[in-house]
């Protein structure tokens, strides 16, 4: 059995159940200490964290996941380069050649799938993040907000559209020469941004928070 600073008993009734993700244990959550976290005596899994300064961390990474998106959006993505002749593109041209050629629907998917709903979470979590950072009420329909992020999170594809970007770097390495944009770079970082704002979020201490301020 693992040890941890904070592990919970199991309880006859309770409040508030949660289960193990490995072994299945019901536990009574409890408030933890601030950077602790609270472990399964059965398995050793952790059950949840109370991270330190958790909303501060969140709430500037979803601040720099905004700025690498916009430079990811607007700055030149990749450019091409053959026969002396250097031709550039960024997110937004791809969208508008897919529009050229009638492909409406493939148009739609990248433009949902790698802008708006990547947009929506970072803005949507700053939304609801800021109120508590700041010590104000709760932003007003931040439920509603936090609930609709958590349905598009599955629909922001940015890790699947790098591999598809690598890919296609691949194949066009015979036929020219293919050089990366600041765009590209920024995407890997929003993707890193995104994934440990994803890792710091304590969805339950938002939801307790929404409630206790609203």
């Amino acid at each position: 059995m693992a040890s941890s600073p904070n592990s919970l008993s199991p309880v006859d009734a309770a409040d508030e159940w949660l289960a193990c993700p490995q072994c299945d244990q019901l536990y009574r959550r409890v408030p933890l200490a601030s950077g602790k976290k609270a472990v399964c005596v059965r398995c050793g899994a952790v059950l949840y964290r109370c991270r330190k300064r958790g909303v501060e961390f969140a709430l500037a990474l979803c601040v720099s996941g905004l700025i690498l998106f916009g430079v990811a959006n607007f700055a030149p993505l990749l450019a091409l380069e053959k026969g002396g002749l250097i031709q550039e593109t960024t997110l937004w041209s791809g969208i508008g050649v897919f529009l050229v050629r009638g492909e409406w629907l493939l148009a739609l998917l990248v433009l949902v799938t790698l802008i708006l709903f990547p947009l929506l979470r970072l803005a949507g979590l700053t939304y609801v993040l800021y109120p508590f950072f700041r010590g104000r009420a709760t932003a007003a329909g931040a439920a509603r907000v936090f609930r609709l992020i958590h349905a598009a999170s599955p629909w922001s594809m940015l890790e699947i559209f790098l591999l598809g970007a690598l890919v296609a770097v691949v194949k066009l390495g015979d036929m020219a020469t293919v050089m990366p944009g600041i765009a590209a770079y920024a995407f890997v970082g929003l993707i890193l941004v995104s994934a440990w704002a994803e890792y710091v979020i304590e969805p339950r201490d938002i939801w307790r928070r929404i409630d206790n301020h609203g």
